[in-house]
C-alpha cells in the first residue's frame, strides 16, 4: 500500500487526466498527465469483484497501468469504462448525460 501510486482520473470528450492524489489526505496533488482518448486502450476488465475493481490502462506514451478500484466507487467505474471506449452511457446508466435545462427567463437565476 504504501508504495502505490493513488490517482484521481478525469475523463473528457478528449483526453484521460490523470492527476496524483494524497494517501493520507484523498486530496489531489495537481495534474500529472493527460492522454489523447484516442489513444487510451483499456483491458482486462474486472468490475464485478467483492472488494476491488480492476482494469489495465494502456497509455499513450506505451505504458500499460494496472489500475485497482475500491468497491465504494463502483458506480464511477462502471460509468468510466463506456466512456473510455468511446460509447456514450446508456440513460438510467450511471454517467449517463442529464437531459438539458430549459433556458434561463429574464431575472430568473438558474443553478
Amino acid at each position: 500500500m504504501l508504495g502505490a501510486k493513488w490517482y484521481f482520473f478525469v475523463v473528457t470528450d478528449r483526453r484521460l487526466l490523470w492527476f496524483r492524489a494524497s494517501m493520507w489526505t484523498q486530496r489531489p496533488k495537481g495534474q500529472m498527465e493527460a492522454d489523447p482518448r484516442s489513444q487510451v486502450q483499456v483491458h482486462d476488465v474486472d468490475v464485478d469483484n467483492v472488494i476491488w475493481s480492476k482494469f489495465r490502462v494502456q497509455r499513450s506514451t506505451g505504458k500499460d497501468v494496472r489500475v485497482n478500484v475500491h468497491r465504494i466507487w463502483r458506480d464511477e467505474v462502471q460509468a468510466l469504462m463506456p466512456a473510455l471506449a468511446g460509447q456514450p452511457a446508456q440513460p438510467g446508466q450511471p454517467g449517463a448525460q442529464l437531459p438539458p435545462l430549459p433556458p434561463a427567463q429574464p431575472g430568473q437565476f438558474q443553478a
